[in-house]
């Protein structure tokens, strides 16, 4: 959606820029039909100078298209990290311990749990259950997050 949204603001600019243009040589015409018995010099007569107007419309769309390209080339950037994060956790997780892919199967099952719950339903003790959990989080695999008293554990996407 984000790429459908750079992509219209792209072509509103675009659009922007022949409409800015027709009435930018339209004005400067006019000048110069106003200013033709001017005796100034061309460097010094307005009807020489592009209008305000005008310099203010190509800003604008200079800037919209600047930050269009950009935010749809960083989109790109940011979802190839996530793809390659993700095949990342996938290839740690088939280096885990029995233990730690029990425990991984169960926070898979269910998405979250509160670390006693894992306990409870892994059927290891509460000291294992830490340490394993710790060398997982170290993997980048889950994450646990302080919920008053206990430790929610959520697996990375």
């Amino acid at each position: 959606m984000r790429k459908i949204i750079n992509v219209i603001v792209i072509l509103f600019a675009v659009a922007l820029f022949f409409t800015v243009n027709s009435y930018t040589t339209k004005l400067m015409e006019w000048q110069l039909i106003e200013h033709k018995d001017c005796t100034l010099p061309p460097q010094v007569c307005p009807a020489y100078y592009i209008p305000t107007e005008s310099t203010v419309g190509y800003v604008i769309i200079v800037a919209l298209i600047i930050l269009s390209l950009s935010d749809l080339f960083l989109s790109r950037k940011f979802e190839k990290a996530e793809k390659v994060a993700k095949v990342d956790i996938q290839q740690k997780v088939k280096t885990l311990t029995e233990d730690q892919k029990k425990l991984y199967d169960i926070l898979a099952a269910s998405g979250a749990l509160f670390q006693s719950d894992l306990v409870e339903k892994s059927g290891m003790d509460k000291v294992k259950v830490t340490r394993e959990l710790d060398k997982m989080e170290g993997f980048g695999i889950i994450e646990r997050k302080r919920r008053g008293m206990s430790n929610m554990v959520v697996l990375k996407k």
